[in-house]
């Protein structure tokens, strides 16, 4: 989706700063057990579409796929050492919605944080929305969704769980979840209208923890308020969610085998 509303020095100076940051994001491109030791909580961060899968569009030159990428980045870096976290994926390459979900369960994380841009993934364009997954009562068909989840490889298992009940034992903790990032963001005055929304999301569905699904205002809206010069930038928004994420431990710590 073309989206009309571009600042002339966002498209000069924007494009820049992005391509440096992708630049530096972490490169660990697949999931691999024997990487976390869970010593810390394991936070999986999956930017939202990819490779053909473009999202929708600030200009010519910003895309959604970027954006998301470079916010999952710095998400990321403001999370570490708290933490160990991994990126669902690193560069510009397509992932479908299980692939991603899949890297969450393989690695046993704790959370699964979801990032897209308003104007594209729900044709939501105002504000700051926060969605948890929510079942339908009517089940609709999705042909290449699991039947089940296979067992963890890691300290957690949950044994052959249907793909679709596997979130709905984390309700709690993830609407928990989804309110905390509601209280953090709702302080930078820069973001109105932070929004909580249930749906029956697939990148959510199959989660083994809780998880929710981020989505930003309209992509150029949010370019323009993150823009350098700008009253907001990415550093805030990452911050309020690293701090909804701390809030969320301090309430729920992990439990982990000798414990």
């Amino acid at each position: 989706m073309l989206l009309s509303k571009w600042r002339p020095h966002t498209m000069v100076i924007y494009p820049v700063v992005l391509f440096l940051a992708l630049c530096v994001i972490p490169a660990r491109t697949k999931a691999d057990p024997a990487d976390f030791n869970h010593q810390n909580p394991v936070i999986a961060i999956d930017p939202g579409h990819g490779g053909e899968d473009t999202g929708g569009a600030g200009s010519e030159t910003m895309w959604e796929k970027d954006l998301t990428l470079l916010l999952a980045g710095q998400l990321a870096d403001r999370l570490r050492p708290s933490y160990e976290t991994i990126l669902t994926r690193t560069g510009d390459y397509q992932l479908d919605l299980f692939e991603r979900t899949a890297t969450a369960n393989h690695i046993a994380a704790e959370m699964l944080i979801s990032l897209h841009a308003g104007g594209s993934f729900l044709h939501k364009a105002g504000g700051i929305t926060i969605w948890y997954y929510q079942p339908v009562k009517a089940a609709f068909s999705a042909p290449d969704r699991p039947d089940t989840v296979p067992p963890l490889t890691g300290w957690r298992t949950s044994g052959q769980t249907p793909w679709a009940a596997v979130q709905l034992q984390h309700t709690t903790s993830s609407r928990l979840l989804a309110g905390l990032l509601q209280a953090r963001l709702n302080k930078i005055k820069s973001f109105t209208q932070v929004k909580l929304n249930a749906a029956p999301l697939i990148v959510l569905e199959g989660a083994d923890m809780p998880a929710v699904l981020i989505e930003t205002e309209d992509l150029t809206n949010f370019i323009e308020k993150t823009a350098p010069g700008s009253p907001g930038t990415l550093s805030e928004l990452t911050d309020a969610m690293a701090g909804a994420i701390d809030d969320f431990f301090k309430k729920t710590p992990p439990k982990y085998p000798d414990e």
